[in-house]
């Protein structure tokens, strides 16, 4: 009775739904990418104004202690 039963191919992706499930893993990959690019840029900037700060306020501090001194 078993075979009897011919394979039947519906369960199959056809070949434009392999494309389009690629397509998808893909342009899932590149928009992940593109975030972490976009998260690890705020990050860095965030990072540089901080330097900047601290190097601002050293400055400051500097010329304070030294401006002060003379008087």
């Amino acid at each position: 009775m078993a075979e009897s039963i011919e394979p039947r191919d519906r369960g199959r992706l056809s070949t434009f739904d392999r494309a389009l499930m690629g397509a998808g893993v893909v342009g899932g990959i590149l928009v992940l990418l593109w975030l972490l690019h976009a998260v690890f840029g705020v990050l860095l900037r965030i990072f540089e104004v901080a330097i900047f700060v601290v190097v601002v306020v050293v400055i400051v501090r500097l010329v304070h202690l030294f401006t002060r001194g003379r008087s």
